[in-house]
């Protein structure tokens, strides 16, 4: 899966200098679809600005910062959590504790 490749503008001076500078892969954790397990691959554009020399990756609309999984997944497992334990639902969607736990204390 790619995501965009429209010009972007520099978040750090607003400029239209950005150029491609490499990329990363991220793998989200989404929904689960039934009772199988959904994780989007994603291939994620690193851009270094030629005016003021920001260097960052674009940005992943359906997920907050550099988290592991989506916005509605995180949204499902906070769901889950009013009628199961972290470790339930850990078990349950096939994730660790840690991931469970940092989206019931945000």
């Amino acid at each position: 899966m790619e995501y965009s490749k429209t010009k972007k503008r520099c978040p750090c001076c607003g400029e239209y200098t950005l150029v491609k500078n490499g990329y990363r892969h991220r793998n989200i954790h989404g929904l689960p679809i039934g009772s199988t397990k959904t994780i989007l691959h994603m291939k994620v554009q690193r851009y270094k600005c030629k005016h003021c020399g920001n260097d960052d990756y674009e940005r992943v609309s359906f997920v907050k910062g550099n988290r592991s999984y989506s916005n509605r997944f995180a949204k499902y497992v906070v769901d889950l959590l009013k009628a199961m334990t972290i470790q339930e639902v850990s078990k349950r969607l096939g994730v660790s504790w840690d991931v469970v736990k940092d989206i019931h204390m945000t």
